[in-house]
């Protein structure tokens, strides 16, 4: 039986800005982190596959170039995005979000 290897990336590109405990970092600069940190994953990892997911809502452009970089090192990328509800976020705070980033992928 083989095992795979993955790791499921947890993101929030754009978080509400009343959102507490969360370090207000420019959306730019976010984007960069996560690339970093993807292709880290990508071209020096053992993990087969890589899931980026993000609950923000945020465009899956950014991320495009990735999937020939994860072919290239015989790996899987996926990249997947949904907004989480900010009603809900308000109420049950940040691990409320968390959980449903996982719950998605």
């Amino acid at each position: 039986m083989q095992q795979w290897e993955i790791l499921i990336m947890t993101s929030a590109i754009r978080p509400p800005k009343w959102m507490p405990f969360h370090k207000a970092i420019e959306e730019k600069e976010r984007i960069k982190q996560y690339l970093d940190a993807i292709l880290f994953y990508l071209t020096k990892s053992d993990f087969e596959s890589v899931v980026f997911v993000d609950g923000s809502g945020i465009e899956s452009d950014f991320f495009y170039f990735l999937f020939p970089i994860a072919d290239f090192y015989n790996k899987k990328f996926e990249m997947l995005s949904f907004e989480n509800d900010p009603i809900l976020l308000k109420s049950k705070w940040k691990g409320y979000g968390e959980n449903n980033i996982l719950k998605f992928a």
